[in-house]
């Protein structure tokens, strides 16, 4: 999991929020992808700061 809280921490915060909701939203459609994953390393960046919570 640092692996992936490493690489989004290098994006902008704008692109972090779209990616989460674009990992989750097909990931509802039934495409497995590791959605708990990405949410719970924005959620990490949040904590951190790097991401604001306005975002």
């Amino acid at each position: 999991m640092g692996d992936v809280q490493h690489w989004l921490a290098a994006l902008p915060p704008a692109l972090i929020c779209l990616l989460v909701d674009g990992v989750i939203g097909v990931e509802s459609m039934g495409i497995p992808l590791p959605g708990e994953i990405v949410l719970v390393s924005a959620a990490l960046l949040a904590a951190t700061g790097a991401v604001g919570p306005e975002w």
